[in-house]
């Protein structure tokens, strides 16, 4: 054999079981893989519903123990939601977005921040509420699923305003001209009628939004009669 070599059926025997051996290979990997059970997402352990060399088998029935969907309950306990249940009369009040102070029982000493994640779009017909859920910012291993809470809910803040503080004037220097909103400068000695944009007033004060710059001077309260380029002398403070 050494000198003619192995017969074509030899070597195509020994390549058949090769193939064999291979598949065997490739099925015991994936016997292998299956005993190990791989989480969807880090979290930790909340129930353990089969004990240790348990046989487990695949596409069981709901609710036996032989249903592998079922060996673990895992939560994520970085990212917690408290779920409470608003009435419909108050639901108005509550808006996603808003911030909430969140007390847990077992916890009385802390105060938890939290914000509105979701109004659940259903509402209990017998009992007139609606389910909320609430988002908590800052939770640590003091707080375990399913404790009890109390929620209230606070107003939100008002977002800082960008750029420079509004222009406010005396709504008394503002007049109708023309169906104009006006005000009347004070150019070396003489009045320019400007024409200006208002915006909101509050008490005696009108908010500028186009028209005039901080620090021009203007006739505080202006006559009916006052016409531009009439003669003004500004008044001192003393």
């Amino acid at each position: 054999m050494m000198r003619s070599g192995m017969r074509p059926e030899q070597i195509a025997a020994a390549r058949a079981q090769v193939k064999q051996a291979e598949a065997l290979l490739d099925l015991t990997r994936t016997q292998l893989d299956e005993t190990e059970l791989r989480a969807p997402f880090p979290g930790t352990i909340l129930e353990k519903r089969v004990e240790q060399g348990a046989m487990l088998l695949f596409g069981g029935p709901p609710g036996a123990s032989s249903n592998a969907a079922e060996v673990f309950t895992l939560a994520d306990l970085s990212e917690m939601e408290a779920e409470v249940d608003i009435a419909e009369a108050s639901l108005f009040q509550v808006k996603e977005g808003q911030p909430a102070e969140v007390l847990a029982d077992a916890v009385p000493d802390r105060k938890y921040t939290g914000t509105v994640s979701k109004v659940l779009p259903r509402a209990n017909r017998q009992k007139a509420i609606v389910p909320v859920k609430v988002r908590l910012a800052d939770p640590d291993e003091q707080l375990r699923p399913d404790m009890s809470v109390k929620v209230s809910f606070l107003e939100k803040k008002a977002e800082p305003r960008q750029g420079p503080a509004p222009l406010r004037i005396p709504s008394a220097a503002v007049r109708d001209r023309g169906g104009a909103k006006v005000v009347f400068l004070v150019r070396e000695g003489r009045t320019e009628l400007r024409v200006v944009e208002l915006g909101k007033e509050q008490g005696s004060e009108v908010e500028v939004l186009r028209g005039l710059a901080q620090g021009d001077p203007i006739v505080a309260n202006p006559g009916p009669d006052l016409a531009e380029g009439a003669r003004v002398q500004e008044k001192t403070q003393g």
